[in-house]
C-alpha cells in the first residue's frame, strides 16, 4: 500500500465490499500521513454512500457501512449515512454514526 501511494501520490485507499451483513464494510488506509488503519472516516462513507446509490443502484436513503472490525486491534464503529433524494438523484448527504472506546491514552505536552 505505501509503494502504491507513494507511486501515484495517494493520499490513501477507502475500499469496501458489500459482500457483508451491512450495506458495506470498509477499511481506510493512508501510510503516507501515518495512518495504518482508521476505524471510522465519514468523510470517506459518504461519498460511499453515494456510490452504492448512482453507481451500484442500491435504491435506499440510508446505508450502514462498518468500518474497524478487522484493523490489527479491532476498533469496530458502523457510520450511517443518510441521503436526500430528489427525483432519483441525491441532494445532500448526512454520515454519523458510533463506535466503540476500546482504550484511553493520555498525552502529555510539554512547551
Amino acid at each position: 500500500i505505501s509503494d502504491v501511494s507513494d507511486e501515484f501520490d495517494l493520499i490513501g485507499y477507502y475500499v469496501f465490499s458489500t459482500d457483508t451483513e451491512y450495506d458495506a464494510t470498509s477499511r481506510m488506509f493512508g501510510p503516507r500521513y501515518g495512518i495504518l488503519e482508521e476505524s471510522g472516516t465519514g468523510m470517506a462513507a459518504g461519498p460511499l454512500g453515494c456510490y452504492l446509490f448512482d453507481i451500484l443502484k442500491f435504491k435506499k436513503k440510508s446505508f450502514n457501512i462498518q468500518q474497524g472490525k478487522y484493523m490489527k486491534e479491532p476498533s469496530p464503529s458502523l457510520i450511517i449515512v443518510k441521503l436526500r433524494i430528489d427525483n432519483d438523484k441525491i441532494k445532500d448527504l448526512m454520515a454519523g454514526g458510533k463506535g466503540i472506546l476500546n482504550r484511553q491514552l493520555e498525552v502529555e505536552i510539554n512547551i
